[in-house]
């Protein structure tokens, strides 16, 4: 019998510390509704350009709140990584 991994729930309405990648710039003009993560740009192997936010959000409603504003600004997703869970 092989064991299932370890799973470590975040609580909804806790704090937590994410990282996001998505594909291109992200516009200055959106920095209100990325909730104060800090932003940071590099270029990929490829040579595409990539912008990583990161930093602590209240809760998942939060991180919801940044994606959708990543989405309204059509940025392309690349990951959502939970760095304190």
């Amino acid at each position: 019998m092989s064991s299932s991994p370890e799973v470590h729930q975040q609580q909804f309405a806790s704090p937590a510390t994410y990282r996001i990648q998505v594909y291109g710039p992200v516009a200055a003009g959106w920095s209100d509704r990325l909730n104060g993560l800090t932003a940071s740009f590099e270029t990929t192997a490829d040579g595409s350009p990539m912008t990583t936010l990161e930093g602590e959000l209240s809760s998942q409603t939060a991180l919801a709140g940044v994606l959708s504003a990543l989405c309204e600004m059509q940025a392309t997703l690349f990951s959502v990584e939970c760095l304190s869970c």
